[in-house]
């Protein structure tokens, strides 16, 4: 910011503040439904008949379709039929009739003429840690709170929600100093005071009154992440699994252990980083930590939760700030000074005549607005709009105030003796162009609305079940989960190892319901989750415990 004594004294020609604006003071004198063709395990079909076979499991050679909605399999144990159980006389031998809509029944291999059970999985590590990012990929709501380096070196403290539709919202701070924090449209906003900006640019504090607890559209860079992308749940899960450490075979459990907030944790390298994962199963991610960076940040240190159970309120949250970013300034768009001067100044108003040009290439609208001061006392403020202003054009602007706190300077002034002196401080900056909201508003609703089930429909958000079968062989939810892509199937099929694993039982998927949109999608899961006998073992999103801090 410049400051001139007078209207007429030591104007440059181009001030420009570092923000993108310019500033001077200007002071005169003085339930789930399907069929086999919607399942999967960890498939694979045999010839033109169609036969499948559960993952981990190789099929009886005996085994045939019963009517087409049954399938007998042959493994060791009691006979179970019909919710019945009875001991055989050859062999122990258990018949497992399956119903079609639940899948196929996890089989045995023959071996010299004998059913042998097959092995049950035990995953290594890594194996563990993609299963738990798979979890935190499907949240619909990830909370962060931690620091960061910014590439100014600036130490960065977050607090935020990111949904998986990449919008975010919470704090923001430097130095002590917070602010407030708003991804929306795929646009970073901060709202923050002048102590925040001036730690933030490094300037010693007059350039960064200018936003001074107003909406600011800033590039990721400055933060250095693109909070809505980076921190997207699939986004960041994708990030962390491609630096899994895949060269031990050793499981979760032979990893160092560590405590974070309270709970027991394992650590697993991701590159030259570490994840925490829950020592309890699903094992959810706790903390991670990437000295090398995330984006254009390094040493990043973050607490992760869950916060898909207040996925409603955050939806809502975010629609009922962003109606503030309309008036949110750019910082990135050149406004250059051209000339200043008072207007009229009277009893019931005061102006002043503000004359810049558009220096960037786009067309722009531009705020000026202006704090007042008589007698060193506050005394009101003005804004005024202008445009949109045509690339390297020049216009000028007229900012008044009428305030009541003007009134009564002016009142005043004119009833007592001496000298009574005023000032307007006075900013000229782009206006952002404002945000889409409709999106924001509609995934707002959607997520207060759960989708129907119905596996015929066709959506963009899909939602499946991944079931197991308990000790009578009766089905049972090991999680739900939901994915963006089509094929499910992909997505649920990976994760058959590790329901195996904990089940000790077959395991199989199959597609629940598609939905219009995520939000409605993530309502689904939670209305089905709640709907369970306490949280299926297999569950992290709409379970996960929260650390105390």
């Amino acid at each position: 910011m410049n400051r001139a004594s007078d209207p007429d004294g030591g104007v440059p020609p181009r001030c420009r503040a570092p923000f993108g604006g310019f500033r001077r003071r200007f002071t005169p004198s003085c339930d789930l439904p399907g069929s086999l063709d919607r399942a999967t395990g960890d498939l694979e079909r045999i010839g033109a008949v169609g036969r499948l076979t559960v993952e981990g499991w190789a099929p009886v050679g005996g085994a045939r379709w019963l009517t087409g909605r049954l399938r007998a399999c042959v493994r060791r144990g009691p006979i179970v039929k019909a919710g019945h159980a009875r001991w055989g006389a050859a062999g122990r031998l258990v018949v497992v009739l399956c119903a079609l809509v639940l899948g196929v029944a996890a089989c045995a291999d023959p071996v010299d003429g004998q059913a042998r059970g097959a092995p049950v999985p035990v995953l290594s590590a890594g194996q563990s840690a993609r299963q738990s990012l798979t979890d935190l990929a499907e949240a619909g709501v990830l909370h962060y709170q931690g620091t960061l380096i910014n590439p100014d070196s600036k130490q960065i403290t977050l607090d935020v929600n990111v949904t998986a539709t990449g919008e975010a919202g919470g704090t923001i701070a430097v130095g002590g100093q917070q602010g407030s924090v708003e991804v929306v449209d795929g646009t970073l906003y901060v709202d923050a005071p002048a102590q925040f900006w001036s730690l933030l640019s490094g300037d010693p504090g007059d350039e960064a009154a200018a936003e001074d607890s107003r909406w600011v559209k800033l590039p990721s860079v400055t933060i250095g992440l693109a909070v809505g992308v980076a921190l997207r749940p699939n986004r960041f899960a994708d990030t962390l699994a491609r630096k899994i450490d895949n060269t031990t075979a050793d499981p979760l459990t032979g990893q160092p252990a560590t405590t974070v907030h309270g709970l027991r944790a394992f650590e697993v390298g991701v590159g030259n980083g570490v994840v925490d994962l829950s020592a309890a199963a699903p094992h959810g991610v706790l903390h991670v930590t990437l000295p090398s960076g995330l984006d254009n940040a390094r040493n990043v240190s973050l607490d992760v939760t869950d916060g898909s159970g207040a996925e409603a309120s955050v939806y809502h949250d975010l629609s009922q700030r962003s109606t503030q970013l309309s008036a949110a300034v750019d910082t990135s768009i050149d406004i250059v000074q051209r000339s200043q001067n008072w207007g009229s100044c009277t009893a019931a108003a005061c102006s002043v005549i503000v004359t810049f040009a558009n220096g960037s290439s786009v067309a722009t609208k531009v705020v000026v607005a202006g704090n007042w001061t008589g007698d060193g006392r506050p005394a009101g403020t003005c804004r005024a709009v202008v445009g949109p202003v045509a690339a390297g054009k020049t216009t000028n602007a007229t900012c008044t105030d009428s305030s009541p706190q003007w009134q009564s300077f002016f009142t005043h002034a004119h009833s007592t003796p001496g000298q009574h002196p005023y000032e307007v401080d006075w900013t000229a900056e782009a206006l952002a162009a404002p945000p889409n909201l409709h999106t924001l508003a509609d995934e707002a609703t959607a997520a207060t609305s759960p989708a129907t089930v119905d596996p015929k429909r066709k959506g963009t958000a899909y939602v499946y079940v991944i079931d197991y079968q308990d000790r009578t062989a009766h089905p049972k939810v090991w999680k739900y989960g939901v994915t963006n892509t089509a094929d499910w199937q992909a997505t649920a099929t990976k994760q058959l190892a590790a329901c195996r694993s904990v089940s000790r039982t077959s395991c199989m998927a199959a597609l629940v319901s598609s939905a219009p949109n995520r939000p409605s999608a993530d309502a689904l899961v939670a209305s089905l989750v709640a709907k369970t006998d306490g949280c299926p073992p297999g569950q992290w999103v709409d379970c996960a415990p929260t650390p105390s801090r």
